[in-house]
């Protein structure tokens, strides 16, 4: 996570960049993990050029 002061400063997407050049060089997909009420950064993934693929829910027992 950028820090809330350094965003849009291209921080994230340079990192991005070099992941993303990382995994295809091994032939790998790279895959992000990102809270539900993050949406400022689900709007940042999909700008570069990642898509969304999965929805997934969290269940914990409790007494």
């Amino acid at each position: 996570m950028v820090e809330t002061a350094r965003r849009r400063g291209g921080i994230g997407s340079s990192l991005l960049a070099r992941a993303t050049t990382w995994g295809d060089s091994l032939g790998m997909p790279v895959r992000v993990r990102c809270r539900d009420e993050r949406e400022d950064s689900h709007a940042f993934y999909l700008a570069e050029g990642f898509r969304h693929i999965k929805n997934q829910r969290v269940f914990e027992w409790q007494r």
